[in-house]
């Protein structure tokens, strides 16, 4: 992380926020369900198996539901990357 570029770091924020706020009883309330980023081309797929909410299968959502002035904020065990076009 060091030597990254701003395009890189910019599109990695940016495929980590939601588009609207999202609680963690949203985000349990399906088996499995999409939510669309800031990154018009990353889209995460969040699953919930046994209590335990996954983000594209193989980040967990270790904390949730810490409140700050301009949304919600979810601590994950990984790093969400972009998808890339």
């Amino acid at each position: 992380f060091l030597n990254m570029d701003v395009l890189t770091a910019r599109s990695i924020i940016q495929a980590s926020i939601l588009k609207r706020k999202i609680t963690s009883d949203i985000l349990s309330d399906n088996p499995c369900s999409y939510f669309m980023t800031l990154n018009p081309y990353t889209r995460l797929f969040i699953t919930n198996v046994n209590g335990q909410t996954t983000i594209d299968n193989n980040i967990n959502i270790i904390n949730s539901d810490i409140m700050a002035n301009n949304g919600i904020i979810h601590i994950t065990d990984g790093l969400i990357k972009p998808n890339i076009i």
